[in-house]
């Protein structure tokens, strides 16, 4: 099984050594086994120290969110990226972070659905949702690029959209894309009561990426995720696995499933 370490969460440990800048923790990754990572946003991040670092070590980059210098796109992106609807400015991100993503030599960008909108029907939000994954088909093809749309829990996120996997995963059927896959973040459904390995499996072909943390703490995986590695092993599952959890260990490595 292949795993990718998410570098961003760890510095929420209260652990000092993963307390540490992010070219660091890159360096903390690699000595406990891992040559994957991804992280977060890349607005606030020297990107040409990633690249440079993640050179030198001889690591690669999974994914990363999609995201902008401009600030009113940004901050789009943080609470409506799909659901409002507003094409050109997605759009405008996707150009932007695609060239990020050369850079990085990545080949996967993360994005969320949003937050609901009161003042827009179900419906609505669903159409728009619709439209702003068609209008990023063609800019994700040019470039070799997958977009991975993540469900979150409303135990984080109470205003989420859809937090259901199987929804968004309903949407990936019918768009029906090589470019457009779901992030099936196994902590999110968890936390929200949606926890179910057969569905998982059965829907690995709409499936881009994988996360995985403990529940409800959000740190080491549990029990479950590791009945959910070996099904995913059973079915010859060949994508990474990323771990998105908060360590109480020194070493990453004791925890691979």
């Amino acid at each position: 099984m292949k795993y990718s370490v998410c570098a961003d969460i760890l510095e929420f440990s209260s652990l000092d050594c993963y307390k540490k800048s992010f070219s660091e923790r890159l360096y903390k990754i690699k000595a406990d086994g891992f040559d994957t990572f991804e992280f977060w946003s890349w607005k606030n991040k020297n990107i040409d120290e990633i690249s440079e670092t993640a050179t030198s070590l001889g690591m690669n980059v999974k994914a990363f969110s999609l995201d902008s210098k401009n600030d009113e796109i940004s901050k789009m992106l943080a609470v409506h990226a799909l659901n409002s609807g507003k094409t050109d400015m997605l759009k405008s991100a996707v150009y932007e972070t695609a060239e990020i993503a050369d850079k990085l030599k990545c080949k996967s960008l993360i994005i969320t659905i949003g937050d609901n909108l009161p003042t827009l029907s179900y419906e609505k939000q669903l159409e728009n949702i619709y439209a702003s994954l068609s209008v990023c088909e063609n800019i994700l093809k040019s470039g070799g690029i997958t977009l991975l749309v993540e469900p979150i829990n409303r135990f984080e996120r109470k205003e989420y959209l859809m937090p259901d996997a199987n929804d968004a995963i309903k949407i990936i059927k019918n768009i029906n894309s090589d470019y457009i896959k779901v992030l099936y973040d196994c902590y999110h459904q968890a936390r929200e009561g949606k926890t179910d390995i057969k569905g998982l499996i059965s829907s690995l072909d709409y499936i881009g990426h994988i996360h995985m943390a403990g529940v409800p703490q959000r740190n080491e995986p549990d029990l479950i995720m590791k009945e959910t590695v070996k099904a995913l092993k059973e079915s010859d599952y060949k994508e990474y696995i990323g771990l998105e959890y908060i360590p109480t260990k020194e070493n990453l490595k004791v925890i691979t499933l």
